[in-house]
């Protein structure tokens, strides 16, 4: 039952106090400067209560997975230029909308605006999925102080003679008051200058011709429309046509200018050099390397050799497109941020270093590794509603779109073969303010240059080039420690900060921090239901292994354990070169709420401690990976006291190819493994990605899971006779339609070949809807995997010691 509005006033007023209090310490002399009580503040009604839960938890038929799964509640926010209004997304069962909200009265709605639902999300031709998208918004900025923009990923289904296709996205604006709501871009508006085809688009950032305008892309794969629309008049002004070489990942710039490209396909030999345009008839690419000569720093190409060695990587332009930030390990061990002046091959004086930290590292779906996704790691308020969503925006509404031949879903078979096409169709650049600008480089909306850069690793933090917003890091992450701390945006003055706060035991809050005073309220929460399901009990570790390799993780404690000792599964990492992050992980906090204590850690190949650590893997590869995870276990065992007897390891990707290895070479440690979309042979895995994907990631990365001749040997499937306790497998089997994928093939194979000897190994299939993150076939495999592990892990006649903590070590914090 929903509580009383006078209720909810109260209890968020509390809260607010409560938290303003904490933050504030004695030493500090500032006074409180909490929002006024609701009784002074005119209607609208209150917000929501942050208690609610999602659509999921109301109807999961059983499924008691789905909670931790389920489509956040607020996922976005942003704060006005003027300090004045928030924004931020709020999703009700399936519809996600816009709140607005003054900042000295954050517990009222001024407006509230429906933006999308998941059916407008969910594209008209997804063959074989089962489960609706979730609808939310990717972008999301004031372009003044009572107007919002944002971009939704609306789907919308379109043909023309030769072909169906489903594009993602779509543009919107409307005031802080709700009113003069508009749809400003969306696939058919965002066409070529000749008027052909239809492209989804991609906001960017604002237009600094016009600050009221938006950049805007027509993303086409084969080539990038530029646009400048105007936030209030909905104006469209075609800026250029930018063709893309096929060949080519691109980087832009700030404007959406393909800027560095690089032949990252398997038809171009190494060394893959980053090239920089530069308009010049007859030779429009110059090397890096070239215009950077004088500086000697490490090459600014790819090797297999290079990769995880010694290299430079562009990361960035600033606004005049003539410094490029990148990263270089150049004589050192860790990755620094440095720049690079393009006019005359100069660094810069930006220098951001740290001896025992990298301060970057690649990522899937980030310039340059975009082709290599597969080694990454995606109650009303009561308030008078607007809905732009559908019919405010001159588009069919749900019901509409069902009677309408050009957007009712296609029959299943005809169009399979041109729908797996039309999905394979990405384009080869890289929006700025999408992928490279919000992982690195944070940009200041007033002045339009880099304000600061982020750094990941054990203890993600911001290195900001103005004090007071060093100073305002320093204390937030002083008052939430253990936490993630990111401030967003800031106002015109610098003095209202907007910040997300994230960790390992929570999905987020976010807050509004008054720098002046010193004090702050939280106005929203990422996933509130999560908070009575998750574990806070979470303990960091670090320590010498026997073979002196430096590891270091978290162990999640179960809220409830069924039984004492408690049961640990070991989760490998992904790939060899993945590090260990503490950040809020859905799959750790569900394994934690079966009743297991969770184990992750970062071994020997991990980026982010520099490349003598990443050489470490080459003295056994993945036998040296099972080495660190016996090594993690014996640990947990002498410092946890947890079940040594009770262990499970589970992994993903290459992570599930190391389970499975270790039943193999330990199958005294453990009682089974859990591998999801595993590779049983390495040599097989790397070919089939590299004659699929068309892209060098696979050559770039073989060497880190084996020398030719280790691969050739094919340890996992030569030894497979060693495994002697259960595994559970799940594939991938490919696209519906398609032919299985000789990945697939093999590890059925595998997992038949065990099953004759231990019966309860098996392999079931991926559905299209886990492979594209959907919540609900999540849950399900979830479920699946604790119907086995009930059955393979627990034996009540096992008898030890109740759990200890014996003081562990904290991981090494970074140093700015």
């Amino acid at each position: 039952m929903p509580a009383h509005p006078t209720s909810l006033r109260t209890l968020r007023l509390a809260r607010l106090f409560a938290l303003a209090a904490w933050l504030i310490a004695p030493s500090l002399g500032a006074t409180d400067t909490a929002p006024r009580p609701a009784s002074e503040v005119a209607a609208p009604p209150p917000l929501p209560a942050t208690s609610a839960t999602p659509a999921s938890a109301q109807a999961r038929s059983g499924d008691r997975f789905a909670d931790f799964f389920a489509p956040f509640r607020t996922d976005i926010a942003t704060l006005s230029p003027d300090g004045k209004h928030l924004a931020y997304s709020l999703r009700e069962d399936d519809r996600v909308s816009v709140l607005v909200v003054e900042v000295e009265h954050p517990q009222v709605a001024k407006a509230k605006v429906v933006v999308i639902s998941d059916a407008q999300a969910t594209p008209a031709l997804a063959i074989g999925s089962r489960e609706k998208v979730p609808a939310r918004i990717l972008w999301m900025r004031w372009a003044t102080p009572t107007r919002l923009v944002l971009e939704t990923n609306r789907a919308f289904a379109t043909s023309n003679d030769t072909s169906w296709a489903s594009h993602a996205g779509e543009v919107l604006a409307f005031d802080a008051d709700g009113g003069n709501a508009v749809s400003l871009a969306d696939a058919s508006r965002v066409v070529r200058q000749a008027g052909a085809g239809y492209r989804p688009p991609r906001v960017i950032g604002f237009d600094p011709k016009t600050p009221e305008a938006v950049l805007v892309l027509g993303d086409g794969g084969e080539s990038i429309g530029r646009f400048s629309i105007h936030t209030q008049t909905r104006k469209m002004d075609y800026l250029s046509e930018e063709i893309l070489d096929s060949r080519m990942v691109m980087l832009l710039d700030r404007t959406g200018k393909p800027r560095i490209g690089i032949e990252y396909n398997t038809s171009k030999k190494f060394p893959l050099p980053f090239v920089l345009e530069t308009g010049k008839f007859g030779r429009p690419w110059r090397p890096l390397d070239e215009i950077a000569a004088s500086e000697r720093l490490a090459s600014f190409a790819m090797t297999p050799g290079s990769y995880f060695g010694e290299r430079s990587v562009p990361l960035g332009f600033d606004a005049s497109g003539n410094l490029l930030y990148f990263a270089s390990n150049t004589g050192r061990d860790t990755f620094g941020i440095y720049a690079l002046d393009l006019t005359t091959g100069k660094k810069s004086g930006t220098a951001i270093e740290n001896p025992s930290l990298d301060l970057w590292e690649p990522v899937a779906g980030v310039f340059p590794d975009l082709k290599a996704a597969w080694f990454s790691e995606s109650p009303s308020t009561g308030a008078e509603e607007t809905d732009i969503s559908a019919a405010s925006t001159g588009e069919e509404t749900e019901e509409e779109a069902q009677e309408d031949p050009v957007n009712a879903p296609a029959e299943r078979g005809d169009t399979e073969i041109q729908d797996r096409q039309n999905r394979s169709r990405v384009s080869t650049a890289i929006e700025p303010a999408r992928n490279t600008d919000d992982r690195i480089l944070v940009f200041d909306r007033f002045t339009d240059k880099v304000i600061g850069l982020r750094a990941g690793g054990p203890r993600p933090t911001t290195h900001w080039f103005r004090p007071d917003l060093n100073e305002a890091q320093a204390l937030l992450e002083d008052r939430f420690r253990g936490q993630t701390v990111e401030i967003r945006e800031w106002d015109s003055g610098y003095a209202t900060l907007l910040v997300s706060v994230s960790g390992p035991a929570h999905a987020g809050t976010h807050f509004v921090f008054n720098r002046t005073a010193r004090s702050a309220f939280e106005f929203s929460s990422t996933a509130p239901w999560l908070a009575p399901l998750v574990s806070k009990q979470m303990l960091g570790f670090a320590f010498d292994s026997p073979q002196g390799v430096r590891i270091s993780g978290m162990i999640t404690v179960p809220r409830a354990p069924r039984v004492k000792p408690i049961p640990a599964i070991i989760l490998t990492p992904r790939v060899p070169w993945q590090t260990f992050e503490p950040v809020f992980r859905a799959e750790v906090h569900a394994l934690a709420e079966m009743g297991f204590a969770v184990i992750e850690y970062s071994g020997r190949g991990a980026w982010g401690r520099g490349r003598a650590l990443r050489e470490r893997l080459r003295e056994g590869y993945e036998d040296a990976q099972v080495e660190d995870l016996l090594a993690t276990a014996d640990y947990a065992a002498k410092h946890f006291a947890i079940a040594e007897k009770r262990l499970a390891v589970a992994g993903l990707d290459h992570g599930g190819h190391v389970a499975l290895r270790a039943l193999e070479l330990a199958p005294e440690r453990f009682r089974c493994a859990v591998a999801i979309n595993a590779p049983v042979n390495i040599r097989t895995w790397l070919g089939e990605m590299e004659w699929s994907g068309a892209s060098a990631a696979a050559q770039l990365v073989s060497p880190a899971f084996g020398d030719i001749e280790r691969q050739k040997a094919a340890p996992l499937v030569r030894d497979l006779g060693k495994i002697q306790r259960p595994a559970l497998m799940f594939n991938f089997r490919g696209p519906v339609g398609a032919t299985a994928t000789n990945n697939y093939t093999a590890a059925k194979q595998f997992a038949l070949s065990v099953n004759r000897r231990v019966e309860a190994t098996e392999i079931v299939d991926l559905n299209e809807d886990y492979m594209n993150g959907l919540p609900k076939a999540r849950a399900a495999v979830f479920a699946r995997i604790e119907e086995f592990l009930n059955a393979n892990v627990y034996d009540y006649t096992v008898k030890a010691g109740e759990l200890q903590v014996d003081e562990p070590k904290e991981p090494p914090a970074a140093q700015p």
